[in-house]
């Protein structure tokens, strides 16, 4: 499924960073948006 080189899926206005975990429907990352510096979502 995932080959050399493969990283986390781009989202405009997020900066996704670390992967948080897997399941059979999702991959979870954490993710900060670019405008507010103390949030994490």
């Amino acid at each position: 499924m995932a080959g050399p080189g493969w990283g986390p899926p781009r989202l405009d206005g997020f900066i996704l960073t670390e992967r948080l975990g897997s399941g059979k429907y999702a991959t979870v990352y954490k993710a900060y948006a670019k405008n507010a510096k103390k949030w994490i979502i």
